[in-house]
This record gives structure tokens, C-alpha cells and sequence, in this order.
């Protein structure tokens, strides 16, 4: 939302009052969410901000770039993926895709089970972001993410980036493992998620 904060609280009222219900704030830089906590804002979630230097280029693996993705397919296995707070519908996956200058959808695919998982990265002014990675839970362990992370590094590196950014929540212990593992380190920052309650 864009716009002075008489115009965001009158927008979250409506919001709220229209879908009947809590209104939640995108990811914020804490320097950004005084506007938000001004119309009634509050802290609901942390998202930690990691990051990795792009010096070696990876190997693909089985990964393989998507030509035309399928965002109902991608949306299939987000929902497998994720609890439903933190599920993606087409319209999300599409908004991540366009919130960079240049993007992609990596994918591991098998014959008799179609998408297994995807990753969707994207690159500018030397950055990439690693903006969403999904991989069917009856495929986890068995190191379609760790390929997904590595196929997204190869991608960035290709495309001129010497970092790659992502975030995720504190308590995601198995998911900060695999960055870990793949080079990524803590900044020490982190995104805010307000909620506006009803």
C-alpha cells in the first residue's frame, strides 16, 4: 500500500471489515513498519534475513529451468508444502516472480509424479533472492532442496550476482539447516510481519 497513513488505515479498515478478518502487513525492514504500527499495526512475525556470496558456481543436478511455468502446478505442491498461513495461491507465485527485474522458476519434475518441487529466484542490480523454494513433502530428505538451493546459486552466478538474500522464520529449524549447509549465514537483520486485528 502506498500512500500517507490516513490512507492505510482507512484501506485496513476496509480490508478487515470486507474479508472479516485480521489484516497482515508484507514483509518489512523494522525502519518501515512506523506508518503501519501508526494505524494500528502490531508485531506478529520475524522473518530471519540470511545470505550467501556467490564464488563457486554449482551444479544444476536435476533441476531444470522452467520455459513456461505452471503456476497451478507450482500452487499444487505449495500447498502440500506449507500450513495454510504460510501457503501460496497463484496470484503470490506470480507477485514473487515479477519482484525482481529478472526471474525464473527452477523445477525438479519426475514422469510419473510431475512437479516435485521449484524454487523461484530472482536477480538485480547484482543481488539475487531466493524467493520462494517448495518441494512435495512425500519427496522430502531426499535432496530436492539442497539441488533447488544449489540450481538457484548456479542461476544467480550465471546472471552476474555475488550475493544471494532469503528469509525465513526463526523457527524453522530444518529449513535453516539446508541454508546453512548451502553456505547461507545469518545477518544479524530481519523482516517484521504486522497484523492488523479486527
Amino acid at each position: 500500500m502506498r500512500g500517507n497513513s490516513a490512507f492505510l488505515d482507512a484501506a485496513s479498515k476496509w480490508t478487515s471489515a470486507t474479508a472479516g478478518g485480521d489484516v497482515l502487513s508484507p514483509a518489512l525492514y523494522p525502519s518501515g513498519t512506523g506508518i503501519w504500527q501508526r494505524c494500528g499495526y502490531e508485531v506478529d512475525l520475524r522473518l530471519e534475513i540470511m545470505e550467501a556470496s556467490l564464488t563457486s558456481r554449482a551444479e544444476m543436478g536435476p533441476v531444470g529451468v522452467a520455459t513456461n511455468p505452471n503456476l497451478v502446478e507450482m500452487e499444487d505442491v505449495d500447498r502440500e508444502a506449507f500450513d495454510s498461513f504460510w501457503h501460496m495461491g497463484s496470484t503470490g507465485l506470480a507477485e514473487a516472480l515479477s519482484a525482481t527485474r529478472v526471474s525464473t522458476v527452477l523445477e525438479v519434475r519426475a514422469e510419473d509424479r510431475g512437479l516435485l518441487g521449484y524454487a523461484i529466484v530472482g536477480a538485480q542490480l547484482g543481488m539475487s533472492f531466493l524467493q520462494r523454494i517448495a518441494v512435495r513433502p512425500s519427496h522430502a530428505g531426499q535432496g530436492l532442496g539442497a539441488a533447488l538451493v544449489d540450481a538457484a546459486k548456479a542461476w544467480a552466478l550465471g546472471r552476474g550476482c555475488a550475493v544471494m538474500v532469503l528469509n525465513v522464520r526463526p523457527v524453522n529449524e530444518r529449513a535453516i539447516g539446508l541454508y546453512q549447509r548451502a553456505g547461507f549465514q545469518a545477518t544479524g537483520k530481519h523482516l517484521l510481519v504486522l497484523r492488523f486485528r479486527r
